[in-house]
């Protein structure tokens, strides 16, 4: 119980507090990953607000523990959400602005089908990129 507990008052640390060379230290990147998409000939995502705060929380989290790759998912565990059902993650360096954004499924297909999204990115205080996109099926 204590480690989601600390997790939670993790999550509640104001974004100002971390990071002393950003003011946002959790970007948006969608219309990044839409524009990539674009220019490769993709069709667009479509942005899904509703998924921005489990995105953004899990790019933060990534953040702030310096970790490259996915958090552990449990069906308990913080970063759980029936609503998601792909996650990519990745992480540079001294991209300050999301321009370099690279994950999974990013560039996918998904055969066609019309998929929602939200993806964001944060940087530590040494300059290093993390990248979250979180994605589902549209309805």
């Amino acid at each position: 119980m204590f480690k989601y507990i600390l997790l939670f008052v993790l999550t509640l640390i104001p974004a100002t507090t971390y990071g002393a060379q950003h003011d946002d230290v959790v970007g948006d990147a969608t219309a990044i990953v839409n524009a990539k998409r674009i220019a490769r000939g993709l069709k667009p995502f479509i942005p899904d607000p509703t998924l921005q705060d489990l995105c953004n929380s899990i790019t933060y989290t990534r953040g702030i523990k310096l970790h490259n790759g996915h958090l552990r998912k449990t069906k308990n565990g913080p970063h759980f959400s029936t609503l998601t059902n792909f996650e990519g993650v990745g992480w540079g360096g001294l991209d300050m602005d999301g321009s370099e954004f690279h994950t999974c499924y990013y560039l996918d297909r998904f055969r066609g089908q019309d998929m929602k999204f939200w993806a964001s990115y944060c940087v530590d205080d040494s300059g290093r990129s993390f990248y979250t996109i979180i994605l589902k099926y549209a309805d």
